[in-house]
């Protein structure tokens, strides 16, 4: 991984300093070439495939995510927690069976379902390529688990190249696939299964080559069933929680199938994918490396300062690029993705206003975790759900799909508000340390958005109010680069 080496190396110049930033670092470093390469590959495959083309794919990817949460039954979350080596390894071969298992019950609910499902979703191309499914839920199933491994052994540079490896391969299979034989679905839904196995497959055999001695001396099936009856809470919790909550983001995808079509399932997967994946590069990565060392910051209470520090930072980071991307972003889809992409930008200025809370907040799910608080996270997604569903419904019934996803990108705010707040209470941050931040951020950002709104009432060119845009963000992280250095100078290692 000679690219990923490099983009390290540039990376280190930048957050040096403290064990918390080396892990971020490797892993951002890692996800962000990912991104990249999806990204790059994005205005290709826009001019390759229709938008009904990729309405198709993201009905293929929403079903595959959705159940994907419970592939495993969350068991895969517990591999971190125990002390001992011999307990986690017990769990990870139980979270694989478990995966073998609801891969085989996936195939069996298509045999029976998949024309329904189909049909229900208006997308009759989509029927075929759902008896692939169960290979994609079974690769998931297993990256998942060793992803879950590696974070234990804190091998994350290995978590990093699995995801250059996904993204290379899935984009590299779409483009050639689109460019030789115009498949439509297919070419998309292929590529990203041959992604999800070969990142599967990779993660197999690095693990093989260093636990084989550790799996034939520490499994037994008493253990498993022991483990298995010990971490019940994941499956019997954290599965709900984490299927509303997923449910709750892809929801709008079935939605906007069933009442629309899939080209404006298309132009929203678009939309979503562009502006959530830089913001999910760094929150991912603060979670991932925080989640195994939150417990010991609580005990050693530095949890309280360290969520603090972590939200005022991305909330200094993220309101004024959200802002300028809130404005410019039909201009930006138009220009980038070809004419017929317009509408994409439409809907993401909406999804910006969803997206600065999910940013901010989503490092801090930790804290249902560190302080046991299952129970309520599953009842906060759930509220969650509820309030996106009627937000979707509710617009869908206006024949609207703009003024839908405007209602559930303001019902996703508000309830991710709501959630932070709870979160603070958790670690005792009181409201005005949340409020405080957000009031700063935004008086902060009306400098840097004065000359953009100017270009756009001045300027009939849109390269170059482009120009301009591109010309203010650079000029944002110069003068936020000591934020910038702040976030990657905290140590969880201490003083």
């Amino acid at each position: 991984m000679i690219m990923l080496d490099i983009l390290q190396t540039k990376l280190h110049s930048l957050l040096p300093r403290g064990l918390f930033a080396r892990n971020v670092l490797t892993l951002v470093s890692g996800t962000s070439l990912a991104q990249i390469i999806t990204i790059l590959a994005s205005p290709i495959i826009t001019r390759q495939y229709t938008p009904e083309d990729v309405g198709v794919f993201a009905l293929y990817l929403a079903i595959l995510q959705f159940i994907t949460i419970v592939v495993n039954w969350r068991y895969e979350v517990s591999i971190v927690l125990p002390a001992a080596d011999r307990e986690a390894v017990n769990l990870l071969v139980l979270s694989l069976f478990i995966g073998l298992f609801m891969s085989l019950a996936g195939g069996l609910t298509v045999a029976v379902c998949g024309s329904g499902i189909s049909h229900i979703l208006t997308a009759p191309a989509l029927a075929h390529w759902l008896w692939f499914m169960p290979l994609s839920l079974l690769a998931i199933s297993v990256y998942q688990s060793l992803d879950a491994w590696n974070l234990r052994r804190q091998y994350f540079k290995r978590l990093a190249a699995r995801a250059v490896t996904q993204s290379t391969i899935t984009a590299a299979t779409q483009i050639t696939v689109g460019q030789i034989w115009h498949p439509g679905p297919p070419g998309l839904i292929g590529g990203g299964i041959l992604g999800q196995s070969a990142a599967a497959a990779r993660l197999a055999w690095l693990f093989f080559q260093d636990e084989k001695q550790l799996l034939k001396e520490e499994v037994n099936k008493g253990e498993i069933k022991r483990l298995a009856r010990e971490y019940r809470r994941y499956p019997f919790y954290s599965s709900w929680s984490g299927l509303m909550n997923t449910a709750s983001v892809l929801i709008p995808n079935f939605i906007l199938g069933i009442f629309f079509t899939p080209a404006v399932v298309g132009f929203y997967a678009l939309g979503q994918r562009i502006l959530f994946a830089p913001m999910d590069l760094v929150g991912q990565a603060i979670f991932k490396v925080l989640f195994p060392q939150a417990i010991q910051l609580e005990q050693e209470n530095k949890l309280q300062d360290f969520a603090r520090d972590i939200f005022s930072n991305l909330v200094n980071l993220t309101l004024t690029p959200i802002f300028i991307i809130a404005l410019l972003a039909p201009i930006m889809f138009e220009v980038v993705f070809g004419p017929g992409w317009m509408v994409a930008g439409e809907y993401t200025r909406w999804l910006c206003i969803w997206a600065v809370f999910r940013f901010i907040i989503s490092p801090l799910f930790v804290l249902y975790d560190v302080y046991g608080k299952q129970k309520q996270a599953m009842f906060l997604n759930g509220i969650l759900f509820i309030l996106r569903l009627a937000a979707l419904l509710i617009g869908a019934s206006t024949g609207d799909p703009l003024l839908t996803i405007a209602l559930f990108a303001g019902a996703s705010a508000l309830m991710h508000l709501f959630i932070g707040l709870y979160l603070f209470h958790l670690c005792h941050l009181s409201p005005a340390a949340f409020f405080i931040p957000l009031l700063q951020g935004f008086l902060q950002a009306l400098p840097y958005l004065v000359p953009i709104i100017l270009s756009m009432l001045l300027l009939p060119n849109e390269l170059a109010q482009l120009a301009v845009a591109l010309v203010i963000i650079l000029a944002f992280l110069f003068f936020k680069r000591k934020i910038i250095s702040n976030l990657g100078e905290i140590d969880t290692e201490g003083s």
